[in-house]
């Protein structure tokens, strides 16, 4: 089949992409760590979590009309879009995101910075080479794309749109009112149960507990008795202390709610009422209990803040670290067009780069006021008449480096 063989293609692309790389450095909920006890997801685990749960619904769907699984992703592009969903995310997470969307807009940029649009800055800039409908599929919120993003991109999907439209009248289904593609809102659905189940997965797993009472509390607000059978499954997953048992127990949560889909002319609609109501329950339970209080933590907070310095040496033209974005800052003509480039700089960075940044940006600040890259250059230097010198040390000694 020629369009899997182009997928594939665009699959390779995209994970020999030193932009995909990154995400493993990014936030999911916990800054990424090694080291740890328990591994937790980042970005990366995240976004193959999400092609895997995106292709599971699309088989479900096709077994369920009666079709091959190609009929529903009829351009092989769930699997991409997927591993593209997030290429965007900012550094510490949907924080970070609203740190920078305030502060842009603060400084007279007044379309922020959005991390959906981001997706398509990343891609363009990196030069990741897909199919104008994975491209498109991307984007979940196309009122708010930058307005220099509409005029390119507004064109391409209502084009991918009529395809959509086309393909699954042929097999029955008459989509009306669409916004975005039948690919995007089985990838927004994917993305949405694998966080749901797999962010409390991690945070039980890594030895925090629920209390009984506080899952009924909520799972009340959803509908659900304490009796309820599902909730009851929930309940003894969470209290076990068995982390292979919250894993299966969790993951196979996510399997159901992926089965639990259909196409309609109103697009992708969930079947299980019931399930998408627990999913929300322990999306709630996942903001009250392991979030909201990271966002608590000293941590957390110096973590912005080490953001916001970082941010301020490139504003004030003391640290450029990007060849591409430097002469797009150079050579703007207006204010608007150096934030943009700006914006467009420190949205693309990770957790870690902005960690390791601060800290050598700190110990230039104890000196002299300097220009980063300068200093970045003096202290290579200095390593690499230190590694000489170590080296004839240790001739002089009798070994071999």
């Amino acid at each position: 089949m020629k369009e899997f063989g182009i997928a594939l293609k665009e699959r390779r692309q995209i994970e020999d992409n030193k932009q995909f790389a990154r995400l493993i450095e990014k936030t999911q909920v916990s800054v990424p760590l090694t080291g740890r006890h328990e591994v937790i997801k980042n970005r990366l685990t995240h976004s193959y979590e999400v092609a895997t749960s995106s292709l599971e619904m699309a088989s479900s769907i096709a077994d369920k009309m009666g079709v091959d699984v190609f009929d529903v992703d009829y351009r092989c592009s769930l699997h991409s879009v997927s591993l593209l969903h997030d290429l965007g995310m900012i550094a510490f997470g949907h924080d970070g995101q609203a740190f920078l969307q305030d502060k842009f807009i603060s400084l007279g940029l007044e379309e922020g910075l959005s991390d959906n649009n981001n997706n398509l800055t990343v891609i363009e800039k990196n030069g990741i080479n897909v199919r104008d409908y994975v491209l498109v599929s991307t984007i979940k919120y196309p009122q708010k794309l930058y307005p220099s993003q509409k005029e390119k991109y507004l064109p391409m999907l209502n084009k991918a749109l009529e395809e959509d439209a086309a393909h699954y009248k042929k097999l029955g289904i008459n989509l009306t009112a669409q916004t975005k593609t039948i690919a995007c809102e089985i990838m927004d659905e994917a993305d949405r149960n694998s966080y749901t189940f797999s962010d409390m997965a991690d945070y039980l797993c890594m030895g925090e507990t629920l209390k009984v009472e506080d899952i009924v509390k909520t799972a009340k607000q959803f509908g659900f008795s304490s009796d309820d059978p599902m909730l009851k499954e929930f309940i003894d997953i969470s209290q076990s202390g068995d982390k292979s048992r919250i894993k299966e127990g969790l993951s196979n949560f996510k399997y159901m709610t992926n089965q639990s889909y259909e196409l309609t002319d109103m697009g992708l609609q969930m079947t299980n009422s019931k399930l998408e109501l627990l999913r929300e329950a322990i999306n709630k339970m996942t903001m009250d209990f392991y979030i909201a209080p990271i966002r608590e933590q000293r941590f957390h907070h110096e973590n912005l803040r080490k953001l916001d310095a970082v941010l301020t040496e490139m504003l004030e033209g003391r640290f450029t670290p990007s060849r591409h974005y430097g002469n797009a800052i150079d050579n703007a003509l207006s204010e608007k067009e150096r934030l943009i480039a700006i914006r467009d700089m420190i949205a693309e960075v990770s957790d870690w780069y902005i960690i390791n940044t601060y800290d050598e940006l700190s110990l230039d600040n104890r000196r002299e006021r300097r220009p980063f890259n300068e200093v970045l250059m003096t202290a290579k230097k200095i390593m690499g008449e230190s590694k000489l010198t170590n080296e004839k040390k240790t001739e002089v000694a009798g070994f071999e480096p």
